[in-house]
């Protein structure tokens, strides 16, 4: 008797609701599940909720800053249902309108069954998980996680050459103003020589000379490479060595009658 009732009610209310997901009152309901008590059989009229399944897949994107952020979320069939996109716990639309109509740089572009969240000229700002979620019974939503990366900026110290007699001792430093994610430092000679330890380059934001040599003089180059661009960015110190100069006297005989005597002088 409970059975013929909850049919009738909801046969009268059914047709009444707007925006029904389904085409037939046989989308809504399977006619063929049965059970038993002991020897008496029948069957009933079962509610299915068809909850839509998402074609797209979460994302994790890095995004360089200035560049456009593009959020997919596409489900198998959308009709009667609602799409509804979050910035983390933020509202910012509700199908295809977007809840700030101040906020000129996000769009939604429509297409078949969903949507494409897309936001111009990216900043820090647009850092946040992005949650794209279906008006169903049943809690269905997609979520994408999107991270800026901002280009590197560096300086060097000191930022004129540094002049040294031979013997001092000297310091290059690289600091990083900004960058996100934090980028990594390193140091290596312009002209690709190895430096005074040994190595081509280090990868550190400091080199320390305790005592300076001729040979560690010239042009040090610092890199910042967080993946931002093909070449890292990149920031020089000149090292400058004085010492005093170093006379070299070479004799070849040519002959029993000439004698050649070579002076050379580095400084």
């Amino acid at each position: 008797m409970h059975f013929i009732f909850a049919w009738s009610l909801l046969s009268f209310l059914i047709p009444r609701i707007k925006g029904l997901p389904y085409s037939s009152m046989n989308d809504l309901y399977d006619t063929n599940y049965e059970y038993e008590f002991g020897d008496f059989q029948s069957r009933e009229e079962v509610l299915v909720t068809k909850t839509p399944k998402f074609l797209s897949q979460p994302l994790e994107l890095v995004v360089n800053a200035g560049h456009t952020i593009s959020l997919p979320c596409l489900v198998d069939q959308l009709e009667g249902f609602v799409l509804l996109w979050r910035k983390d716990e933020r509202i910012i639309s509700v199908g295809d309108q977007i809840v700030d109509k101040f906020e000129s740089r996000i769009q939604l572009k429509k297409v078949k069954n969903g949507n494409t969240l897309v936001i111009g000229l990216a900043d820090h700002s647009d850092e946040a998980e992005y949650v794209c979620s279906v008006s169903a019974y049943r809690k269905t939503e997609i979520r994408h996680n999107v991270r800026i990366r901002v280009e590197p900026v560096i300086t060097t110290s000191p930022q004129e050459p540094l002049t040294l007699p031979e013997g001092s001792s000297a310091t290059l430093s690289c600091q990083l103003l900004s960058g996100s994610p934090i980028p990594s430092l390193k140091w290596r000679k312009c002209d690709g020589k190895h430096l005074s330890h040994g190595e081509l380059e280090i990868s550190k934001d400091v080199i320390k000379f305790e005592s300076v040599t001729r040979d560690d003089g010239g042009c040090y180059v610092c890199e910042a490479d967080n993946g931002f661009a093909e070449e890292p960015v990149t920031s020089k110190a000149i090292l400058i060595v004085e010492y005093p100069p170093s006379v070299h006297i070479q004799k070849t005989e040519d002959s029993t009658e000439v004698l050649t005597i070579t002076c050379s002088v580095e400084s």
